[in-house]
């Protein structure tokens, strides 16, 4: 078998299978969604051009204004990002923890740099990294315990 031929159509059948990630649904659902960040946030346009080209940033946004994240958490981390205290991986990862932490009334958490890379997460307490796992294991994992009766 020609190698040339065999190597072109794996190419081809991969071109035609794989699909890109997208986490919106589809551009009438970014839109739509786009519209509410708007509506609830009140950006300025400067301020919304920064978030607009990133889709995991936008649906992150609109996923916890969905879910009942209050509008000023969000905007206080978008607020991080604009002036540069953020970076976009950091940006999306505390916009996850608002979303996992949006029940908590009084929860306020920040990034630690004073940290190096790879030591973990600052808790200040046992409540804390309770809460925090609790909630990471409970939206993640689908655990469902098993009780045996120990007199068989």
């Amino acid at each position: 078998m020609n190698y040339k031929l065999f190597f072109s159509i794996l190419l081809l059948s991969l071109f035609f299978n794989c699909t890109a990630f997208e986490p919106f649904k589809s551009q009438k659902d970014k839109r739509h969604n786009i519209k509410i960040i708007k509506n609830k946030l009140d950006l300025s346009n400067q301020q919304f051009r920064q978030i607009k080209s990133i889709d995991s940033v936008l649906f992150l946004v609109s996923k916890g204004l969905n879910n009942n994240v209050k509008p000023a958490r969000i905007r206080r981390r978008l607020d991080s990002f604009y002036l540069n205290s953020y970076t976009k991986g950091e940006l999306k990862a505390m916009l996850l923890g608002e979303y996992i932490f949006r029940n908590d009334k009084n929860l306020n958490f920040e990034l630690d740099r004073t940290m190096k890379p790879g030591e973990g997460f600052n808790m200040d307490g046992v409540d804390d990294g309770k809460k925090f796992l609790d909630s990471v294991i409970a939206k993640n994992f689908n655990v469902k315990t098993i009780v045996q009766d120990s007199l068989k």
